[in-house]
C-alpha cells in the first residue's frame, strides 16, 4: 500500500502531469493493493533540500518500500542515497533495470501530429536542428554551425537568438509554457512542426534534453521526431547515443556516410565538419542518399512501434516489484 507521495515537481493543470498521474496509478495498482507499506518520490526538481526533508520524514515512517519516479524529466536522486534506510528501493521510469518506461514514447504514441511526410523530390536541403531551450551543448553546436556558415545552408533553430521565419505559431497545450514568450520558440512537442520543412530536409540533427544519452539514460520526445518523420538522423552525443537506440532496437546512421567522410560521427566534434561535408553535395545527393536508406528508415519506424506497444503492455501487467 502506497502510505506517502514525495513531489516536488509540476503542480496540477499541466496535461503532461495527469499522464504521468494516470499512468502510475496503473502501473502501481498491484503496489496499491498489497501490504507493503511504500513510499512514491518524484524525481522532478528533486533538490537537495527537499531529499533532506524526504529523508527526515522517511525515518520516521519506516517504509519497507521506495519507489522513485522519473517519467517526464531525467531522474535525479539515486538508490543508493537511501541505503540507511531499511528498506528495498526501486527506480521506475528513465531509471536503468526492470522497471524502466519510456514515457515519451508513449505521450507521442497518445498525442504526436505528425503531419505527412513522404517525400523525396522536394528534398534540396542538408539538414535541419531545431533547438528551443539554449542547453550548454546545443549552444556549443549552434556556435560551431554558425562558425562554419552553415546556420543557414541548413535549417537551424536556436531559442533567443535564431529563428525560423515559418515556424509554428502556437506550442502543444499538453507542455508547460507552451507559448514563444520563452526564448522565442513555442514549445512545440507534440508535432513537426511545418511539414514543409521536413519535406525539404534530408538529414535530422538530434540535440536531446541531456547531451550524454547513453549515460543520463534519458530521451524526450525529440530523439523520435525522426523516426516518426521519416528521416535519418544523427543525435548530437557521446558514441551517437547508441546504446539507447540499440536497447530501443533502432538502427544507427552513422556509418551510412563513408561515400562522403571519413569521420567518426559517433563523435560530437565531428558533427559539425560533416555537416560541412554534407552541404557540399549536389541535390541529387541527398534525394539517391535518402532512397538507399528507405528500408533502414522503415525498419526504425517499425521498431519504434514494437517499443511502444511492449511498453504499453507493461504497464497493463502491473509492478512486479520484491520487497
Amino acid at each position: 500500500m502506497i502510505i506517502k507521495t514525495f513531489d516536488n515537481g509540476w503542480g496540477p493543470g499541466i496535461p503532461l502531469q495527469d499522464f504521468q498521474q494516470d499512468l502510475l496509478a496503473q502501473y502501481f495498482m498491484p503496489v496499491q493493493l498489497d501490504a507493503v507499506p511504500t513510499v512514491i518520490i518524484n524525481s522532478t526538481w528533486y533538490t537537495k533540500e527537499f531529499h533532506a526533508m524526504v529523508m527526515e520524514q522517511l525515518r520516521e515512517l519506516q517504509p519497507k518500500r521506495i519507489l522513485l519516479t522519473a517519467l517526464l524529466d531525467p531522474a535525479i536522486p539515486r538508490i543508493d542515497q537511501y541505503q540507511e534506510l531499511d528498506c528495498a528501493v526501486h527506480g521506475i521510469g528513465y531509471y536503468h533495470g526492470n522497471y524502466e518506461i519510456d514515457a515519451w514514447a508513449l505521450i507521442m504514441h497518445q498525442h504526436f501530429d505528425a503531419g505527412f511526410v513522404d517525400s523525396t523530390t522536394q528534398i534540396d536541403t542538408a539538414f535541419m536542428c531545431l533547438n528551443r531551450k539554449p542547453h550548454q551543448h546545443r549552444v556549443f553546436l549552434y556556435n560551431k554551425l554558425n562558425e562554419l556558415g552553415l546556420t543557414n545552408q541548413g535549417i537551424v533553430s536556436m531559442g533567443g537568438t535564431h529563428l525560423l521565419d515559418n515556424d509554428v505559431t502556437q506550442g502543444s497545450k499538453l507542455a508547460p509554457n507552451p507559448g514563444a514568450d520563452q526564448y522565442g520558440i513555442v514549445n512545440d512537442i507534440m508535432s513537426l512542426g511545418p511539414v514543409t520543412n521536413w519535406h525539404r530536409c534530408f538529414l535530422n540533427i538530434v540535440t536531446e534534453t541531456v547531451y550524454d544519452v547513453d549515460c543520463e539514460w534519458f530521451v524526450s520526445e525529440k530523439i523520435y521526431k525522426p523516426v516518426v518523420g521519416n528521416r535519418p538522423f544523427l543525435v548530437y552525443a557521446p558514441r551517437g547515443a547508441k546504446a539507447w537506440l540499440d536497447h530501443i532496437g533502432l538502427q544507427h546512421y552513422m556509418d551510412d556516410f563513408g561515400d562522403i567522410t571519413d569521420l567518426d560521427l559517433g563523435q560530437p566534434v565531428n558533427l559539425p565538419k560533416f555537416l560541412q561535408q554534407l552541404s557540399a553535395q549536389p541535390k541529387s545527393y541527398f534525394q539517391k542518399k535518402y532512397l538507399d536508406l528507405q528500408n533502414k528508415i522503415l525498419y526504425n519506424k517499425h521498431m519504434l512501434a514494437q517499443h511502444i506497444t511492449a511498453t504499453q503492455f507493461k504497464i497493463t501487467q502491473g509492478i512486479q516489484c520484491p520487497v
